[in-house]
Formats: structure tokens, sequence, C-alpha cells
């Protein structure tokens, strides 16, 4: 029903913000894009990239994965905000070097929620937590605490571990296999840095 589901979905959205929990995220969100935004136009980020332009690794492709890479691992306050920053600050480095979009959201996103979800001291960590005291005051983890299970569970998470792994193996090589490759040839032979057909979400104007 075109009404009703139209009515629905209108109320779906007013009832996020009745969470304050979720109303937090997504001011927080808001103001950090609105943070970055400020840091470019000023040019915070243009004075970042003239500081590190004066290192020889700089202007290597290694150089600049390997930095996008410790950018996102020391950036772990939330996945999100994780990519908003990483994106920022190494877009105009990748786009100088000719490297892929691809590569650069590969990058972006190995090194954003696998994080978070290896450290309690962030946004992702703080839900966990929540979760686990819950558990804990039902009895549930025995004599443990829900930092102590949390801790615990940091070794078993493969799949965070391997993707933070591996995206610094990919930087530190330079390895690409399937369409990744073909995405790094068509930019550095074709000079694309976006494939044809695709509609990136941010603009090449804000620098």
């Amino acid at each position: 029903n075109l009404f009703s589901g139209t009515a629905s979905a209108i109320q779906s959205l007013i009832d996020v913000f009745t969470d304050p929990g979720q109303t937090r995220v997504v001011i927080f969100t808001l103001l950090m894009g609105a943070l970055l935004l400020l840091l470019q136009r000023g040019g915070g980020v243009a004075g970042f990239l003239a500081w590190v332009g004066r290192w020889r690794w700089s202007g290597t492709r290694r150089g600049a994965q390997l930095l996008a890479a410790c950018l996102g691992l020391g950036v772990f306050i939330e996945s999100t905000i994780t990519c908003l920053v990483v994106g920022a600050v190494a877009r105009p480095i990748f786009d100088r070097l000719r490297m892929s979009r691809e590569k650069l959201a590969y990058i972006c996103d190995a090194t954003s929620a696998p994080v978070c979800m290896l450290i309690p001291i962030n946004s992702w960590g703080a839900v966990i937590l929540g979760l686990l005291a819950t558990q804990a005051s039902l009895g549930t983890l025995g004599d443990r605490g829900a930092l102590t299970v949390f801790l615990a569970a940091v070794p078993p998470n493969f799949y965070a571990i391997l993707s933070v792994l591996l995206v610094f193996v990919v930087a530190a090589t330079g390895w690409d296999a399937g369409p990744m490759r073909r995405a790094e040839r068509r930019a550095a032979v074709e000079g694309k840095l976006v494939a044809d057909g695709a509609r990136p979400v941010v603009t090449d104007t804000v620098l």
C-alpha cells in the first residue's frame, strides 16, 4: 500500500530519534562530517599533505597505501569516522599517484570496522561491553566481567585480525588480484581513477 507504506517509513525514521543512543550517533556523525569539511576548506588537510610531502616515501604508491592504512589503524573512535578521516586525507595523495578509488575504499573499509572490533575504547566496544554487562548481570558469564570476556574474545576474532594484517600486506607489497588489479591498471594506464559508470558519493571540489 503506497500510502500506509510511506507513512510507516516516515514513522520509522522518526522513531530512530526516540532512542538517545541512536540520536547521539546520528548527531556525532553529522558533526564529524562538518568538522572534516571545515578542516578541508580551512586548509588543514592541505597543510597535513604539505607536511607529509616532505618525506620521500610519501611520493610512492607503497608509502601512500601504508599512510592510509596507518591512519585507519590510528583513528578507531568509530568505523564510519575512520572512513571519513582516511578518505579525506588520503584521497588527494592517491589521486596524485593515479591510484584507483577502489584501492582507497578497500583500505578504508579494512581498517575501519575490523580495527574497532578489536579495541574496547570506541563506540563499537561500548555497545559490546554494554551487551556483555547485561549478560553478566543475569549471571550468564559466570564469575567473569564484561571486559574480561571482551578481551578473551579478541584472539579468536580471526576475520578482524586477518583483515587488518592483509591490508598491510597489500599496502607493503603492492599485491593486487582480480578486479582490484584491473582497477589499478585502469587508473595507472588510462588515468581513470573512477570506473566508468561509477557514482562517487563525494565531490572532487571540496579541497
